[in-house]
Parts: C-alpha cells; sequence; structure tokens
C-alpha cells in the first residue's frame, strides 16, 4: 500500500474518531441528557495522540527532536494562545471582579501549560467551583506535557516493546489506585494518565501485526467505528456515576477503532463529510466551546452553566461554536500549522507569557474598571474567606499519605498561653482566621483539625490523638446544622473531663436555601435587603440540636454559644456595614466570621 494512501485513511477514520471524541465533549459541558460521561471524548484524544506522535517521530530523518517540538508548537500554540488571551479580554467586560480575578488566574496557568496543576491545586472544597471559561485547557496542558517529554523516553521504549508495557501497567494501576484515594489526582496529572498515551503508541508500534490479527469487514469496521458513541451515551442514561471500568473500555476500545478503522475505505456520503469536517476542526471547537458556553449562559456566583434543556440557549451556543471555531481554524489554526519560524512561534509564546503575567500584576489596578461600589462590596463576599484549613496540599489525600502530615496544624502563631483545637465541617473552615486571630490576641495558640467532617465516630480517635500530642487545653467545636453526632459528642466530653480539657460548643449558624451574594446582587435597588428569615424560624429547625448542647451546657467543662441570637435578634441579618456575611448561602465570610466571634469573644474569655 502506499504511503500517501495510508496517510489519508489514517486521516480519514481518526478524524471521525476525532469528530466523535469532540462531540461528546461538547454534549458534556451543554449539560445534555445522556452525555453525563462525555468528558471520556479526552481520553479518547489521548488516545489518538499517543498513536500519532509515534507515526510523527518515526517519519522524521534528520533532528527529530527539534523538528518534532517545531511541529507540536505549530500545530497547537496559535490558536491556543489565541483563544486564552480572547477569553481573558472578553470576559473582564461581563463578569464580576472576583470572577476578573479567577480568570486572571487561570489564564496565567494556562500560559505555561499546568492548567491541570491548577485545577488540581485550588480550593475545591466549598460547593461554588467558580466560573471557569477555560477549564477545558486542563487536557492541553496535559497533552503538551506528554508531548515534552515524548521525543526523550521514546528512543527508551523503542529499545524494548517490555519497558513500555511495564510503564502503561504501572500508570493504570496508579490510575486505578488514585481514583480511590485522590480523584482529582488520578483525573488531572499525566503519571495517572500516561498509559492512555502509551496505548496508542503501543498500537502504532505493532500496527502491521494488530491488522493481521484484527482482520474485520467493511461493515464490521463500519459498525466498531460507530459504536463508540453509543456506548457512552447509553452509558450517560445508565450509569449513575463515574465508572473506571467505562475509562478503561473506552480507551481500549479506541486504540482497536484505530486499527480497525484501515479497514474502511474511502466511501462518499453526507454523515461522512460531516463528521471528517467536524474532525478536522475538532481542535478549534474543543479551544472555544466551553468559553462560549460560559459566556452565553453566564450568571453572577454562578459558576459554569450550561444550556441543559433550554432550545434558545442551545440554539445561540452551537451556532457561535460552528462560527467561532471556523473562524478560528481559518484564520490562525490552519494558516500557522506548517510554520518553519521556530523563533516567531517562541516570541509569540514568551508574549503570552509576558502578557498574562503583566495582567496578574497589574489586577488590583483594573480589578473594579466600570463596577459600582454596591456590586463590588458583593463581589468581595468571594474574595472575604479564610483559606482551607491546613493549605491546599493538605486536602490531597495522597499527598498527606505519601508524607506523613500531621492531623492537624496551627492556624494562628504560636504563643505561650493555652492551646485551643478547632473542629468541624466546613463551617468550622470559615471561621478558622477570625477565631485564630482572636485566641492570638489573647497569647494563646489555634490548631485545626485536618479531617473536613463534624466530628463522628470516624475522626473522634484522630481528634483524642492530636488533643493529647498538641496538649490542647480547649477544644472548639462548629459545623453546619443537622450534623449532630450525639454519642461522639458524649465520647469526647468524657475524653476532655479525664484530661481536665474544656469543649466550647459554637452552635450552627443560619442556613438559606438561596446564595446571600446572588440574593443581595438581584435585590440591589431594594431599600433593606439586609434580613432574610427569622429567629423563630431557625430556632424550630435547630431545635434538637439546640436542646442537646444546652443540656451539655450545664457540664462544669462544657460551654455551649448560641450563633443564632447573634444573628437574628427577630429578624436575621446578612449584611454588616454594607458587607456580606455570607459568600453563599450557608457560609460565612471572613466578615461574617468577625461579627460572630467578635459578639462571642467575651464568653470565650471568661470559660
Amino acid at each position: 500500500m502506499p504511503v500517501n494512501k495510508i496517510k489519508k485513511e489514517i486521516y480519514s477514520h481518526i478524524q471521525i474518531l476525532r469528530a466523535f471524541a469532540v462531540v461528546i465533549v461538547v454534549g458534556f459541558h451543554m449539560g445534555w441528557k445522556g452525555f453525563k460521561f462525555g468528558y471520556l471524548g479526552v481520553d479518547i484524544f489521548f488516545v489518538i495522540s499517543g498513536f500519532l506522535m509515534y507515526k510523527i517521530y518515526g517519519s522524521l530523518d534528520t533532528d527529530k527532536i527539534k523538528t518534532f517540538y517545531l511541529k507540536r508548537v505549530s500545530r497547537l500554540l496559535p490558536a491556543y494562545v489565541f483563544m486564552s488571551l480572547l477569553t481573558l479580554i472578553t470576559f473582564m467586560f461581563f463578569v464580576l471582579p472576583f470572577e476578573r480575578y479567577s480568570i486572571v488566574k487561570q489564564n496565567l496557568a494556562a500560559s505555561f501549560f499546568a492548567s491541570n496543576l491548577y485545577y488540581w491545586t485550588e480550593n475545591q472544597y466549598f460547593v461554588n467551583s467558580g466560573l471557569k471559561p477555560i477549564l477545558s485547557f486542563w487536557s492541553l496542558a496535559l497533552e503538551m506535557q506528554f508531548y515534552l517529554i515524548f521525543p526523550l523516553i521514546i528512543p527508551f521504549f523503542r529499545r524494548s516493546q517490555k519497558l513500555i508495557i511495564c510503564t502503561f501497567i504501572a500508570s493504570l494501576f496508579i490510575n486505578i489506585i488514585l481514583i480511590n484515594l485522590s480523584p482529582e489526582t488520578a483525573f488531572f496529572l499525566l503519571f495517572a494518565r500516561l498509559w492512555e498515551f502509551l496505548i496508542g503508541v503501543l498500537v502504532c508500534m505493532n500496527l502491521s501485526a494488530l491488522r493481521e490479527k484484527i482482520n474485520f469487514s467493511q461493515s464490521s469496521a463500519f459498525f466498531v467505528l460507530f459504536m463508540l458513541p453509543v456506548l457512552i451515551v447509553c452509558a450517560g442514561f445508565v450509569l449513575t456515576k463515574r465508572e473506571l471500568v467505562l475509562n478503561i473500555l473506552v480507551v481500549f476500545y479506541s486504540a482497536i477503532i484505530i486499527v480497525v478503522g484501515f479497514t474502511l475505505n474511502r466511501k462518499s456520503g453526507t454523515i461522512r463529510l460531516v463528521l471528517l469536517n467536524i474532525g478536522k476542526y475538532s481542535y478549534s471547537i474543543y479551544l472555544v466551546h466551553l468559553p462560549i458556553i460560559s459566556l452565553v449562559s453566564y450568571s453572577p456566583f454562578s459558576g459554569n452553566n450550561y444550556p441543559g434543556g433550554d432550545f434558545r440557549f442551545n440554539v445561540i451556543t452551537l451556532i457561535l461554536i460552528c462560527i467561532f471555531s471556523w473562524l478560528l481554524f481559518n484564520i490562525v489554526e490552519h494558516p500557522f500549522r506548517n510554520a518553519q519560524n521556530f523563533s516567531f512561534l517562541l516570541k509569540t509564546y514568551f508574549l503570552f507569557v509576558f502578557i498574562s503575567f503583566f495582567a496578574f500584576v497589574i489586577f488590583p489596578y483594573y480589578k473594579n474598571v466600570g463596577v459600582g461600589i454596591d456590586v463590588q462590596k458583593i463581589s468581595f463576599s468571594q474574595e472575604d474567606r479564610s483559606p482551607y484549613r491546613c493549605g491546599t496540599f493538605s486536602r490531597i489525600e495522597i499527598i498527606h499519605e505519601l508524607f506523613k502530615l500531621d492531623e492537624s496544624c496551627l492556624i494562628s502563631k504560636k504563643r505561650n498561653g493555652m492551646n485551643y483545637l478547632l473542629v468541624g465541617n466546613s463551617h468550622a473552615s470559615s471561621i478558622q482566621t477570625a477565631l485564630g486571630d482572636e485566641i492570638e490576641s489573647t497569647g494563646n495558640s489555634l490548631y485545626m483539625l485536618r479531617d473536613p467532617l463534624a466530628l463522628n465516630y470516624k475522626n473522634l480517635k484522630i481528634v483524642q490523638t492530636e488533643v493529647t500530642n498538641r496538649n490542647i487545653d480547649t477544644v472548639v467545636m462548629h459545623s453546619s446544622p443537622g450534623q449532630l453526632n450525639r454519642s461522639a459528642v458524649i465520647e469526647l466530653v468524657k475524653f476532655l473531663e479525664s484530661r481536665n480539657s474544656k469543649l466550647v460548643i459554637i452552635g450552627p449558624i443560619p442556613v438559606y436555601e438561596k446564595s446571600i451574594p446572588l440574593y443581595l446582587y438581584n435585590n440591589l435597588n431594594q431599600s433593606n435587603p439586609a434580613t432574610l428569615g427569622d429567629l423563630d424560624l431557625f430556632k424550630k429547625l435547630y431545635d434538637q440540636e439546640i436542646l442537646f448542647y444546652s443540656s451539655l451546657s450545664n457540664l462544669e467543662k462544657v460551654l455551649y454559644l448560641d450563633s443564632l441570637s447573634v444573628f437574628c435578634k427577630n429578624q436575621c441579618r446578612i449584611i454588616d456595614a454594607g458587607l456580606s456575611l455570607y459568600f453563599d448561602s450557608n457560609h460565612l465570610t471572613d466578615t461574617g466570621a468577625e461579627f460572630l466571634i467578635g459578639t462571642l469573644k467575651k464568653q470565650i474569655k471568661t470559660f
């Protein structure tokens, strides 16, 4: 078979496979029913990349590494840079100040091809995940990382296929283990995804032998090719959560499709022509689709929205995706695809890095441009919050296990007075800064339990160990309502009494059904949106917890502090000095936490 014919056939069925992959990814981000596993389209792209990278590298005659990098950079960089900067500039005109800051940081991470690392390490603890219009860039960053190491590792794999098979098995095994220990790590990091690229490499290395063993007829090959999207969409209707088996099945199925696709002849047909064109534009579609979806469906304080079943938004979004992907391909991607000027491409990249870094550095100067003072205050609620308890890396379970990190950390500066330990779920985390500052001001120290759950029998032993190891004088407990585990609390009280230590229970705060900042934003023109709900309502909702905590306060070593009385005299207040006391429906801002702790500090001091 002539070389040029092989290239056409590879292009043909792999372009169709790319079309399937990008369609299901778009369907996933559009929120269409049946596409809940559409993110697996990214896994298909990884298999294709592994296959094509080996083929491209093997076709190079001289100066392989430099030429390989030039081809990859000219293929991916121009459109990537253009779309990232266009997203940055466009969203600055539409979003709130805190969302602007998030996008500036995301763009900076994208400029270093580190989006996967950024999203891996960011604070995902609280419910609102934030606006992320270039979230899909994480997979492009991971691909660039693979391209960077590929020419360095492939000579070793060429000498021994056993080495590549062992690496493939090791990476797959790591992925399986991490999905249970740290799903974010398994999802975002290269070493847990390397097996998906390597299966493509293995297919390319053994293509001739595999084609002899897997000998499909025309009709069978066509059936295999079209069964992949059917498999993923059907799984989206049937399965309720991410399935590891489905992930592995899709990767191996994609590898089989690459092999059997050589059996297909080039036939004409409308469907085939459409799929080939979608595959041709797949990279541009992938780059533009999520920024457009995020922009069309944008709503303040709502993170990434999607059209879902809204017909009008679906039509508008799809039309814009088609228009902008066509423009990006024809104006940027295609013209630069075969660029030979490596120096020009590098200068373009470094200019991108400079602009991204400059935008990050000068952000405070344009953060609030065009935004009224009232909206600025509401937006500030999303920045006015405590950092994640023991730090970002502490929440990543695999890092904690590998480095044997402590089960608690120092929140305040270390003082010579008494030691306090804060225990509880995300509500405890939201008051940690205010409580730490107050305890530190009295010459004492505050530690916080790393475990992000309300007190229960699973973490009770950890609390007892930390009380002993840290020589804790007082445990402070605070959690959201409905998390009460009476038996665990009673066990803790008995343990603390045996050590002559104390327990301070900061009762649950008012929790609302709607986002407070969004409520304030939607009611900017109201004369008094400062209250929402009343004391009697929350007393009825929390009556059993209040009764239990109040009964414990009769004990000498237990102090119960009623948070409801702080926020609710009759009506419950949600702002103070124009600033929101909440950054969502139920978590306090630092302003809200200072309001709470400032009111309760006298009781804590005298206890």
